[in-house]
């Protein structure tokens, strides 16, 4: 994935504010394991590399979020047209965070998913 074309102030408080609002959005939704929203600064700024400069044309910085287990939540960041809704209902954005998560995150959340399995087994 590639980083928005702006450099961007570390903005922590704002990283956390995300954090928070993921944690409550699933607190609100119970029945729901996947959202889509925009990146925050904070995000662009620590998740996507400056190396990596090109945003497409039409597009701003996303965030994929899967509801593991409990509180533990896994995040992937893309790029999603600015034109199309980022509301996006649970199963569109469950594809939308497989289509995007790393190969070596795939690979955590099946060992957490394996640790999870066998302490409450």
């Amino acid at each position: 994935m590639r980083s928005g074309s702006a450099i961007c102030v570390r903005r922590p408080s704002d990283i956390a504010d995300a954090l928070e609002r993921d944690r409550r959005f699933f607190e609100d939704n119970p029945n729901r394991l996947h959202r889509l929203r925009w990146a925050t600064v904070g995000e662009i700024d620590e998740e996507l590399p400056p190396h990596e400069s090109a945003c497409p044309v039409g597009h701003r910085p996303a965030v994929a979020v899967k509801k593991v287990s409990g509180n533990i939540r896994v995040r992937s960041y893309l790029y999603w047209p600015t034109i199309e809704n980022i509301d996006v209902d649970d199963e569109r954005a469950r594809q939308i965070f497989e289509t995007h998560v790393p190969v070596a995150t795939k690979r955590m959340m099946d060992r957490l998913a394996d640790e999870i399995s066998i302490r409450h087994g």
